[in-house]
């Protein structure tokens, strides 16, 4: 049960990350490349 817990709450937590960094990509479009290098590097940690 607190495993399933932890993993939800984490998952959550990176959702909300990935909202915040995409909307903070879109009021800054020249910081688009960084932004896009922060995303791929999550996914990484997510799936890799």
């Amino acid at each position: 049960m607190q495993i399933e817990t932890i993993l939800i709450a984490n998952l959550i937590f990176l959702v909300i990350t990935l909202a915040v960094l995409l909307s903070v990509s879109h009021r800054n479009d020249h910081n688009n490349s960084k932004v896009k290098e922060d995303i791929r590097k999550i996914k990484d940690q997510i799936f890799g």
